[in-house]
C-alpha cells in the first residue's frame, strides 16, 4: 500500500468550547495538525481484537488525515474484508460514538434524511435518520452499503457533501454552522433552520462496483475521498487467525496462498491468450478469492479448532457449505476444488452418497458426538424447548454434529439454506431439543417491516398495545431465535437483521439502543461526557443526542443469545430475495439437501411402518429421479423428502387408497400442468407405479366421475408392481 500521509504518531485533545471539541494530530517526522474537529469521547481508542498490519496502519493514517481536513470519506473493499472493523477503529481514534446507517437497494432519496413514524396515539410525524441526526449533533455518520443504492439516490447527498447544506422533507433547512451564526447575529427567524455541527463527517462503506452494481458514477465520485482497502497477504491472514492455534491456521494459510498463486498464473494466461474462456475463469477465480474473506477464514479456523480436523475433507465440507458450492455452476465448483485441493480433485461426492450414521448421545448434563462434548442448557421455561417428531438418519446426523461444533466454537448465527421440504425446521428443532435450549420463533413474509421485527401488536382491554417481539425477548433473556422464511422478507428488514447480528447494535426509532454488553458498558460510561456535551451544544444552537426521541433505554444482548435463520435457495421457484448474497457471509452456513437414499428409506420406514418396503423403495427411487430432472432443468419444482414422507404417511393411514391415490393427494395441483404431469407419469411408470398422465379432457375441466377413478384397480400398499414384456405396468 502506497501511503500519501506519514504514519500517525498520536492524537491529543486541544482546548476550546466543549460543544466544539478539537484535537491535535502528530505524525512521524514531527509534523502536527491542530484544530482537528473530533468527538467528545476519549481519543486514541483502539477497537478490541483489531489486527493492525503495516499496510492497514498506513491506510488508517490516510483516512484520518482526510477526515481531519474536513473531507467525507468512502472506504471500498470486498465483503468481509474488515470495513466495519476499520470504521470502529477510526471512530475510536477520533473520539466519535458514530451513527450507523444501514442502506438497502429500495431506499428513496427521502429515506436518507427522514422517515414517517407513528406515535403511541396514532399520530404520524417526521423522524430524523442516522445521517440527519449525525449532522445535527456532530457525529460520524457511517453509511454502510452505499453500493446498494441507486446512483440517483446516492446523489441526493451531494449538497450536503459539497456545500454543507440540505433541505429536509419536513421543511427544515440544514446550514453550515458559520452561516447559522451569521443568521443569529442578524436576528433572523431560525425556526425552520438547523446548524450542521463542524465535527460532522460521513464515512461511507462500499463494495467495489460490478456490472450489476454500477454505483460509482462521475456524480457519486465527487461526493467522497475514496480509499481502497488494501488486501490481506498471507502474513496478515496468519496473524488474524492466530488465536485459533497453529493446527487450524496452517491449512487455511496454505489454501489462501494457493489462491494467490493461481490468480497470478491465470492473470498471465489471460494476458497471453486474451480469450473469453480464460477471462471467464479468471473472473470466477477472483470471485472465489474475494469470498475467502478474513471473516470467513476466521470462522473456518474456529471450526477446525473445535472439530480437531485439518485435512482436505474437513475444509472441503466447510467451504462447500459456506460458499454454496452445491448451488453454484459446475465449472465454478470444479475450479474451487482444483485450486484448493489440487489437480484431479474434481467435485465432492454427490449429495445422495451413502453416509455412515454419526452417533449422538444426550444425557441430563451434556450432548456427546464422538470426542465432542457440549454442556446442555438449563431451561427456565421448559415448555419453550421444542420436542419435534424426529427420526435419526445418517445425513441429518452429520448436520447436527456440525451444528454442535459451531455451538462449541462460539458461533452465534447459523443459516440453514435449501429447498422447501428438506428438513430445515426439523434439524433446527432437534438441535435445540438436544441442547435443552429455549426457542422463540418468527416467520417473515413480504409485508414484514423493521418495526415488526422488534414489536408485536396485540389487543389488550379493547386497545392495541405493543409487546416485545420474539426476537427482542430472545435478545434480553438469552434464548435461541429461529427466523423462518428469511428469503421472503423485504431488503430493509434483511439489512436491519444484518446490522443486529453482525455488529450487535441497532438503534430503534424511539431512541432505544440494542447492543452487546461491552458496548453497552462503554455507552453508559460515556453518559456524563455525553450529557455535558449536549448541554454545551444546546447553548450554541445545536441539537442534543436525545432530542426528538423518547427517553433512551439500552437493551443489552444476552451472551447466550443465538440465532438460527432458515431460508430457501435463491431463484426459481421460490421467488424470494437472495438472502445469502445480502448477508450470508455473517452466518455459519449449511446447505441442506435431501437425505441420501438410505436415510430417506429410514425416514419412510419410521413414518410408515405397515407399508411394504418394496413400495417404499419404489417411491424413494421415483422421487430421486424427479430431483434429477429438476437439477437438469427439465422440471421447475424440486420435489423433496417432504413429498415422500407425505405419501408414505397417507399409505400407512389409508392402505385401501393405494399408491396412486396417495400420490394424487400430494401432487394433485400438478394435474393442470400437462407437460409436468406427463413427466411425472413417465418417472413413476419407470418404477412400476401406474401414475396416469393428465388427459386433455381433465385440463379442459371436463367433468370426471371420481367414483369411476377409484375403481381403476388401485395399488394396495402390500402389493408389488412389475412390468410385463410389453413394458405396461400390471398387478402381480
Amino acid at each position: 500500500y502506497e501511503a500519501t500521509s506519514p504514519p500517525l504518531a498520536g492524537i491529543s485533545a486541544e482546548g476550546g468550547a466543549a460543544a466544539l471539541p478539537q484535537a491535535a494530530l502528530s505524525f512521524d517526522g514531527g509534523a502536527t495538525l491542530s484544530g482537528v474537529p473530533c468527538g467528545f469521547m476519549g481519543l486514541g481508542a483502539s477497537a478490541p481484537g483489531f489486527h493492525m498490519g503495516a499496510d492497514l496502519e498506513a491506510f488508517l493514517a490516510d483516512v484520518v488525515a482526510d477526515a481531519a481536513a474536513g473531507m467525507h470519506v468512502c472506504v471500498v473493499g470486498p465483503k468481509g474484508a474488515g470495513k466495519t472493523a476499520l470504521a470502529r477503529q477510526l471512530l475510536g481514534y477520533l473520539g466519535y460514538g458514530g451513527e450507523a446507517f444501514y442502506l438497502f437497494a429500495d431506499m428513496g432519496s427521502r429515506d436518507l434524511w427522514q422517515r414517517r413514524v407513528t406515535d403511541a396515539h396514532g399520530n404520524t410525524r417526521w423522524a430524523d435518520t442516522a445521517l440527519t441526526k449525525a449532522a445535527k449533533v456532530g457525529d460520524f455518520a457511517v453509511l454502510d452499503g452505499v453500493h446498494r443504492l441507486d446512483p440517483a439516490v446516492l446523489g441526493s447527498v451531494q449538497r450536503l457533501a459539497q456545500d454543507g447544506e440540505a433541505d429536509l422533507p419536513d421543511g427544515t433547512r440544514l446550514v453550515p454552522y458559520a452561516h447559522y451564526q451569521e443568521l443569529q447575529a442578524q436576528g433572523a427567524d431560525l425556526s425552520g433552520v438547523a446548524a450542521i455541527h463542524p465535527s460532522f463527517r460521513m464515512l461511507a462503506l462500499a463494495e467495489p462496483p460490478t456490472k450489476k452494481t454500477k454505483w460509482l458514477t462521475p456524480d457519486s465520485a465527487s461526493l467522497f475521498s475514496f480509499h481502497v482497502l488494501p488486501p490481506c497477504d498471507a502474513a496478515d491472514v496468519a496473524a488474524i487467525l492466530a488465536p485459533s492455534g497453529e493446527r487450524a491456521v496452517r491449512p487455511l494459510v496454505e489454501l489462501f496462498e494457493r489462491f494467490e498463486k493461481q490468480k497470478r498464473l491465470r492473470k498471465l494466461e489471460s494476458q497471453k491468450a486474451d480469450s473469453a474462456d480464460t477471462s471467464e475463469t479468471l473472473a470466477a477465480l477472483e470471485d472465489l478469492q474475494h469470498a475467502l474473506s478474513p471473516r470467513l477464514l476466521k470462522r473456518a479456523a474456529r471450526k477446525l479448532a473445535v472439530s480437531g480436523g485439518d485435512g482436505d475433507g474437513d475444509l472441503r465440507a466447510f467451504f462447500e457449505d459456506a460458499l454454496l458450492l452445491k448451488f453454484a455452476p459446475a465449472h465454478k465448483r470444479e475450479l474451487f476444488n482444483e485450486v484448493a485441493f489440487g489437480e484431479g480433485a474434481g467435485s465432492p461426492a454427490p449429495s445422495g452418497a451413502e453416509l455412515a450414521m454419526v452417533p449422538i448421545a444426550v444425557d441430563e448434563h451434556e450432548v456427546s458426538a464422538g470426542d465432542l462434548r457440549v454442556a446442555r442448557r438449563q431451561a427456565a421455561s421448559p415448555h419453550l424447548v421444542p420436542a419435534p417428531e424426529f427420526y435419526d438418519n445418517a445425513t441429518q446426523s452429520r448436520v447436527l454434529r456440525a451444528l454442535l461444533e459451531d455451538y462449541a466454537a462460539g458461533e452465534k448465527n447459523v443459516l440453514l439454506i435449501g429447498n422447501q421440504g428438506v428438513g430445515k425446521n426439523k434439524i433446527a428443532d432437534r438441535f435445540l431439543q438436544m441442547l435443552g435450549a429455549e426457542r422463540e420463533y418468527m416467520q417473515l413474509h413480504r409485508d414484514t417491516t423493521v418495526n415488526a421485527l422488534l414489536v408485536t401488536p396485540t389487543l389488550r382491554d379493547g386497545r392495541i398495545a405493543y409487546e416485545k417481539s420474539p426476537l427482542v425477548r430472545s435478545i434480553e433473556v438469552g434464548r435461541f431465535i429461529i427466523i423462518d422464511e428469511a428469503d421472503k422478507a423485504p431488503l430493509e428488514c434483511v439489512v436491519a437483521l444484518r446490522a443486529l447480528l453482525e455488529d450487535e447494535e441497532l438503534v430503534l426509532e424511539d431512541g432505544t439502543r440494542i447492543m452487546n454488553a461491552e458496548r453497552a458498558e462503554q455507552h453508559e460510561a460515556a453518559r456524563e461526557k455525553r450529557d455535558a456535551f449536549d448541554q454545551s451544544t444546546a447553548a450554541l444552537g445545536f441539537e442534543a443526542h436525545g432530542a426528538g426521541a423518547q427517553p433512551k433505554r439500552i437493551v443489552t444482548i444476552h451472551p447466550d443469545f443465538r440465532c438460527i435463520v432458515l431460508a430457501n435457495r435463491p431463484g426459481y421457484p421460490f421467488h424470494g430475495n437472495d438472502f445469502y448474497r445480502e448477508c450470508g457471509d455473517i452466518f455459519s452456513v449449511y446447505t441442506i439437501d435431501n437425505p441420501s437414499k438410505a436415510s430417506e428409506m429410514q425416514l419412510a420406514r419410521r413414518f410408515a411402518s405397515t407399508v411394504d418396503e418394496g413400495v417404499l423403495e419404489k417411491l424413494v427411487d421415483a422421487f430421486s429421479d424427479l430431483r434429477s430432472l429438476y437439477e437438469a432443468g427439465d422440471i421447475t419444482y424440486p420435489f423433496s423428502t417432504r413429498e415422500v414422507v407425505n405419501v408414505a404417511v397417507h399409505l400407512n393411514a389409508y392402505p385401501e387408497d393405494g399408491v396412486v391415490a396417495a400420490i394424487e393427494n400430494v401432487l394433485a395441483f400438478d394435474a393442470f400442468d400437462m407437460e409436468l404431469r406427463k413427466a411425472l407419469s413417465r418417472i413413476f411408470q419407470k418404477h412400476s407405479i401406474p401414475y396416469p398422465a393428465a388427459s386433455e379432457a381433465a385440463l379442459a375441466h371436463t367433468e370426471i366421475d371420481l367414483a369411476e377413478l377409484r375403481e381403476q384397480a388401485p395399488l394396495e400398499a402390500s402389493e408389488m408392481i412389475a412390468d410385463d414384456a410389453s413394458g405396461d405396468p400390471k398387478r402381480t
